[in-house]
This record gives structure tokens, C-alpha cells and sequence, in this order.
């Protein structure tokens, strides 16, 4: 097989693995149905959290992301973090990982918050943010 279809086949399996992993962590923990809405009304729903409202939703999960993921850390940035969501809103959440960040861990996070918080989430690690935009998101960033 060559080398390129094999990468692209280990990729599509890994985040089949952690999209499967979000999904039983999400049943099993009952965030779908404590929540009562389906995903259509979530979104929705993101109009009217406020920022601590989705501080809250993140530290209550944040041992769960630790235990499945490794993450070490989560905050939160964007204009989300400054003032409530508007229609086609997404969260945008800055995450670091106990070791390298892989595509399963990543997508993980990923997939798990933004069936968690019902919108789409922008997650960038730590040391993937780029010089020229840090001290832009290091300024907005609240610390989960």
C-alpha cells in the first residue's frame, strides 16, 4: 500500500476511534438528554449562554477531557469570550495536552465539546497558535 494511503487510512481510523469515544462518553454521562434538547435546538440554544454559563459547562467536564484526552488545560477565547453568542457563533477554546497533541486526542476535544456546548467549536493547541495572533488570543483567553 503506498505510504500516503496508508497515513490516510491510519487518520480516518483515528478519528473514527475518538468520534466513537465521544460518542459513549457523551450517552454515558447523559450530557444529550441532561441537556433534553436534540441538535437542532442546541444551536439555538447557544444564543442565549453567556460566557460563564459556557465557563461552567467546560470546568464541569474538564476531568473528563484530563481522563480520556490529557488535557492539561482549557481556556477560552474569542469574541465568545467576551460577549454572548450570535446566530452562527462558535467557541473558541485554546487546549493543552500532557504530551504531543494527536489527531485522536485532538478530535477527541474537538467532537466532544462541540456536542457538549450544541455549536461548532474552534480549538487550537497551545503551541499551534501562531507568533503574530498569541498576544491577540492570549489577551481575550479566560482560563477555564
Amino acid at each position: 500500500m503506498h505510504r500516503a494511503a496508508k497515513r490516510a487510512r491510519e487518520r480516518a481510523e483515528a478519528l473514527a476511534k475518538a468520534a466513537a469515544v465521544v460518542d459513549q462518553t457523551v450517552t454515558e454521562s447523559g450530557v444529550m438528554n441532561a441537556a433534553g434538547l436534540d441538535l437542532d435546538a442546541r444551536n439555538t440554544a447557544l444564543d442565549f449562554m453567556s460566557e460563564d454559563t459556557v465557563l461552567n459547562m467546560l470546568r464541569t467536564h474538564n476531568t473528563t477531557l484530563a481522563k480520556l484526552f490529557g488535557v492539561t488545560k482549557l481556556s477560552l477565547f474569542s469574541s465568545f469570550a467576551l460577549d454572548p453568542a450570535t446566530d452562527g457563533s462558535d467557541v473558541g477554546v485554546v487546549v493543552r495536552f500532557d504530551s504531543p497533541a494527536t489527531s485522536e486526542r485532538y478530535h477527541g476535544v474537538l467532537f466532544y465539546l462541540e456536542d457538549l456546548l450544541g455549536c461548532p467549536v474552534d480549538l487550537v493547541t497551545d503551541k499551534a497558535l501562531r507568533a503574530e495572533i498569541r498576544p491577540y488570543v492570549e489577551r481575550e483567553m479566560v482560563d477555564v
